[in-house]
């Protein structure tokens, strides 16, 4: 009724195939550095663009709203916490959900309200 393949969480819960986001790090006894802090060598556009790409694979990849919302306020609170502006995370997940309406229907997000609600919630 559970397993885990490459990067995806499955489980069976009452005749029903459920997918959420797994990382084996999560797992790890220690804390694992994964994304880049704004302050290195590295352009910040390439961050964002990270987060963008993390935004998409969480939307595939998850089939609940709730998952998707947990992984990605995990997320937002890692770039903030490694210097990331506010603003812009904001600005990046409302492109990424004005982009990716397709992905968004899957998760039941289906109009404005609704993307300003998820919007809301993530950043609460």
């Amino acid at each position: 009724t559970h397993l885990t393949f490459l990067d995806v969480d499955i489980r069976i819960q009452n005749n029903a195939i459920s997918t959420s986001v797994y990382n084996k790090t999560d797992d790890f006894p220690f804390h694992v550095i994964r994304y880049s802090y704004i302050s290195s060598n590295i352009n910040e556009s390439v961050g964002y663009n990270i987060y963008y790409g993390e935004l998409v694979r969480y939307a595939r990849i998850n089939n609940d709203l709730e998952q998707f919302e947990k992984r990605t306020k995990s997320l937002i609170s890692i770039f903030l916490s490694h210097g990331y502006s506010l603003q812009r995370l904001i600005f990046t997940t409302s492109k990424f959900l004005i982009k990716h309406a397709a992905l968004m229907s899957k998760l039941k997000i289906l109009d404005e309200h609704d993307k300003a609600m998820v919007i809301g919630r993530l950043f609460s």
